[in-house]
């Protein structure tokens, strides 16, 4: 969502509405010696209360606190403008973005609206943005570090 987007009592409210969730290890260990991990939801410490997040009001849980963030303006267009950053050019950074539009804010609009529209769905965003022109155009404008080519390759082959 970005910074001004929340207050300080969102945050709050939102660690309130995670209290029933951890990370838990799950066996055997791989053969690298590394527990994989899934997150358990654990209803017995879950926090009751009623939470106001966001200017919404309820017993939330984690799950509740996600499709209202989704909900808002300010994360589509926060997704979008990293995915464009990411994909197709430099932009400035993140703090910067309150006082600086982005650098097609064509495409930004189209990434936020592609993310809205079928139920924040990041996969329909990513096929609007690997389909689009401007994704086409910037051919060889982004080039992975070397460190960035190794992740890539091992996850590719599927060694996390």
């Amino acid at each position: 969502m970005g910074v001004g987007n929340y207050t300080e009592d969102d945050v709050r409210e939102c660690s309130r509405a995670f209290t029933d969730w951890t990370i838990s290890t799950v066996l055997p260990r791989n053969y690298y010696s590394r527990y994989d991990w899934i997150f358990e939801y654990q209803p017995e410490d879950h926090d009751e209360g009623e939470k106001t997040f966001l200017g919404h009001t309820g017993n939330f849980n984690g799950e509740d606190i996600i499709d209202i963030i989704c909900q808002q303006p300010a994360t589509a267009e926060f997704i979008a403008r990293h995915l464009y950053n990411f994909f197709i050019a430099d932009e400035p950074q993140v703090l910067a973005w309150s006082v600086t539009p982005p650098n097609d804010p064509e495409a930004v609009k189209l990434l936020a609206k592609t993310f809205t529209e079928p139920n924040y769905d990041i996969r329909s965003v990513l096929r609007v943005l690997f389909l689009s022109d401007f994704f086409k155009s910037a051919r060889f404008t982004q080039i992975k570090s070397p460190a960035e080519v190794v992740v890539g390759t091992l996850r590719l082959v599927g060694q996390d």
